[in-house]
């Protein structure tokens, strides 16, 4: 495999995967020292590297992502945006300059391709993660429907694998486990994992919601009748001291969520 040597940007927090866009903004200085040389010397690609927060800067990774760079705009601000476009994995070989000083972090790489499978089980699997994607769009609302034609026309595995893991609402470890993971294959068996997990997670929180949303408007709904009978009383002049006070005491319950059989019982005198 061909080695080339690229420069470097080090992203924190953010990952990118092939077939992905990402914007990324520069100061002029960045600018003139990173984006130029890239698109002066190299063609306009880029090694992305990505660590976490936590990660330790002084143990860079050995997989990163070949870009390349475009649309470049100057903001009103005189930063510079471009758009990041991920192509493929790369096994870093060695990094340049590792001590970051003035000079551009560069680093040698090998492109490396995913894993082979074959036409028959690509073709299968393909299929299913598409059924599995478009189910989990009707599942969980807040997804949207362009996903889907992004991919609707895409035959290859790998590619599609890398769009939909970047729609995931997971953490920035797990996305680093679909970046270091070579075979399109495992690739899907996560993603209809995390699928299921998410959809989970989604039905948890909604019953969570519908409850609380019951609970308030029973609680509104009997807060209003009992000010109607309360109203009711005063111009009947049926209105009594330990009417007021029984209400006193049932607001500070339901204040202090009493126990369910205090109330009934209060409710009942």
């Amino acid at each position: 495999m061909t080695r080339i040597n690229l420069p470097v940007i080090l992203l924190k927090g953010i990952v990118l995967l092939p077939n992905n866009d990402i914007k990324m903004e520069f100061t002029r200085n960045e600018s003139d020292i990173i984006v130029s040389e890239a698109e002066f010397f190299h063609n306009n690609k880029i090694l992305i590297v990505c660590n976490t927060e936590d990660s330790d800067s002084k143990k860079l990774p050995s997989i990163g992502i070949v870009a390349s760079l475009s649309h470049k705009i100057e903001l009103p601000n005189g930063r510079i945006r471009v758009t990041v476009t991920g192509i493929k994995r790369a096994r870093v070989d060695s990094y340049l300059n590792p001590s970051f000083n003035d000079e551009v972090l560069e680093a040698i790489v090998t492109c490396i391709e995913d894993e082979k499978i074959s036409e028959k089980e690509e073709e299968v699997l393909v299929k299913k993660l598409k059924k599995e994607v478009n189910n989990h769009i009707n599942k969980i609302s807040y997804l949207s429907n362009s996903i889907i034609a992004s991919i609707n026309e895409e035959k290859s595995l790998s590619v599609i694998t890398d769009i939909v893991a970047m729609t995931l609402s997971v953490d920035i470890k797990r996305l680093l486990e679909y970046l270091n993971c070579l075979n399109p294959k495992t690739r899907t068996e996560m993603l209809v994992g995390d699928f299921y997990l998410e959809e989970e997670e989604y039905n948890i929180e909604r019953d969570l919601d519908f409850k609380v949303k019951q609970e308030i408007d029973e609680n509104q709904r009997e807060y209003f009748l009992r000010e109607k009978l309360k109203s009711i009383k005063e111009e009947l002049g049926d209105l009594s001291p330990k009417d007021d006070e029984i209400d006193e005491i049932r607001e500070k319950l339901n204040k202090l969520k009493a126990p369910k059989k205090i109330k009934d019982k209060i409710k009942s005198e």
